[in-house]
């Protein structure tokens, strides 16, 4: 039963400025602060050691304070955590006003006056990442770190005016933003879409009027052109993670634009899409915690010729993003690789060519330390940096880099500057999905196709150690699923099914025991040749 305990018109109408108020909704007690007249709901989690610093967490825009629920838990463990609803989202009123900078910096200021909080540590997604860093232009003093997750301000004015053009018709005159809802979520994470996850984002989008969306939307367009230049000047320490997978604000954009910001850092989260602590919510917790833990982040001096040059290419990117390099890299059954669809024949064999090309398509932002760490972690490290600058300049010949730029380089990062198409990494995104869905009849479908694409030889011409950990770990993973898979047909009495999962197996793993389990399969359907084919397998095993 729902039960208001304070009408709020009682408390503006008999002038009862204490700020507090709760009622209780279906049992639970829900915080609020009172500002102006204007509900902002929050949530405290008060930390259970003493002296423990405090993050403040701010969703995008659409969603409220329960899309943070995946990753409160690990948060909660080492921090005291506020979370709260923007104005217009989730159980915070809108108010009458059009919402704008100030009133959204207000909430903020408030909002952490009112529970006496002095200094925390923000983590933001999305659009709440431009509160983030307006809020630290404003108080520095009150803002330890940043950590932004797919942050939008890398996007070009002729990007914004497509997004502008493509969403508006879906709010203009309409009663929700359902049809809004729809085109973000299914591109902010890779839950399934009829998944308890996704259904809570859409709960939670259902919250925000057409109105109030718009008036933070338009909000954005007005700082959009400034909120680039006073984050350049930034000297709070800040993360930037960004989704492997993100369609919204692609990582090469996020990483290229991170190496002009001072005190900041780049990490990539693998296996999610734009809600990084949605989709891998353990993952992003331990970037961040470790981000905070190594307290000190190192300014870069960069060189003024090459800054310079970066400012340029800064301000070129808007007009060259339509133009955007590709580059198609195969190594399942195959090594090849095409940039902007030229085939690159020669080259690959020399100056470990093929072992950098290949770690750049899996890492498209890393410092030079990495590499050398990654690759040639036998060899001094002064040493691995002196063959890489030597590496580098042979591949970049190879690709023919002074016709397309496709490397961003200083002193020391390294940044591939190209959107990536490569076969291993859509499996990859493939097996993720499959192990993630709960429905057998479609999983089974997913299933079956990512098999057929499984070949014996599949990227073992590929002798680096870090990609024979990636792929023996696959392996372990395939393997799994595909045992899984044949002990769901077993039981429902599919035994051709199940023969073809188990055959699957031994493309990468030739158990006796899986072999010996197949001959009694194909034993009972009378296939001799199999039988046969197969005991000359244990044989030769």
């Amino acid at each position: 039963m729902e039960k208001v305990l304070i009408p709020l018109y009682w408390v503006t109408r008999n002038y009862f400025y204490y700020p507090y108020i709760s009622y209780e909704l279906r049992g639970k007690k829900m915080p609020f602060l009172i500002r102006n007249g204007v509900r902002i709901h929050y949530n405290f989690h008060n930390a259970h050691e003493e002296g423990m610093e405090t993050i403040l967490l701010i969703h995008g825009t659409g969603f409220d304070l329960t899309s943070w629920r995946l990753i409160i838990p690990y948060f909660s463990q080492h921090y005291r955590i506020v979370a709260y609803d923007l104005r217009g989202h989730g159980l915070s009123d809108k108010g009458l006003d059009k919402i704008n900078e100030d009133l959204v910096m207000g909430d903020v200021t408030y909002l952490l006056d009112q529970l006496a909080i002095n200094k925390v540590h923000i983590v933001a997604h999305g659009a709440g990442s431009i509160i983030a860093i307006l809020f630290g232009v404003l108080f520095p003093e009150r803002v330890k770190t940043h950590s932004l997750l797919s942050i939008p301000i890398f996007s070009s004015n002729k990007t914004l005016a497509k997004i502008n053009s493509y969403r508006s018709p879906m709010i203009e005159g309409a009663g929700s933003t359902r049809a809004l809802a729809e085109h973000i979520i299914s591109n902010v994470t890779l839950y399934p879409q009829d998944s308890s996850e996704v259904q809570s984002l859409y709960e939670a989008f259902s919250k925000v009027s057409p109105q109030a969306y718009f008036e933070f939307w338009e909000g954005y367009l007005v700082v959009h052109k400034e909120i680039f230049e006073l984050f350049k000047k930034n000297t709070i320490p800040t993360l930037v993670l960004t989704g492997e997978l993100d369609p919204l604000y692609p990582p090469y954009l996020s990483s290229l634009i991170t190496m002009q910001i001072r005190n900041s850092r780049y990490m990539l989260v693998y296996g999610s899409s734009n809600m990084v602590f949605y989709d891998q919510p353990l993952e992003t917790f331990n970037n961040i915690k470790r981000f905070y833990e190594s307290q000190q982040v190192d300014i870069r001096n960069v060189d003024p010729f090459l800054k310079e040059l970066h400012s340029e290419f800064i301000i070129n990117i808007g007009t060259t993003e339509d133009s955007i390099n590709i580059i198609e890299v195969q190594l399942l059954d195959q090594f090849k690789v095409c940039v902007n669809g030229e085939v690159i024949l020669s080259g690959w064999n020399q100056r470990n060519a093929k072992a950098l090309i290949v770690y750049l398509v899996f890492n498209r932002s890393v410092t030079r330390s990495q590499i050398c760490d990654e690759l040639w972690s036998n060899i001094d490290i002064v040493k691995a940096k002196s063959q890489l600058r030597v590496y580098l300049t042979h591949l970049r010949k190879t690709v023919r880099d002074h016709d397309y730029n496709l490397f961003i380089m200083d002193n020391e990062h390294i940044h591939l500057n190209a959107e990536v198409k490569c076969d291993l990494i859509d499996f990859i995104q493939e097996l993720n999905r499959v192990e993630n869905e709960v429905d057998y009849n479609y999983k089974a479908a997913l299933c079956e196709a990512l098999i057929n694409k499984i070949s014996p030889n599949y990227f073992r011409n590929l002798s680096d150690d870090w990609i024979q950990y990636l792929r023996s770990s696959l392996e372990d993973r395939i393997d799994k699923l595909c045992k899984e898979m044949s002990n769901y047909y077993l039981e429902n009495d599919d035994y051709i099914k199940a023969t073809l999962y188990l055959e699957a197996t031994l493309k990468i793993h030739p158990d006796e025991e899986v072999i010996r389990q197949l001959i009694g399969l194909y034993r009972q359907r009378n296939l001799t040749k199999d039988v046969h084919r197969l005991k000359q397998f244990l044989d030769i095993q």
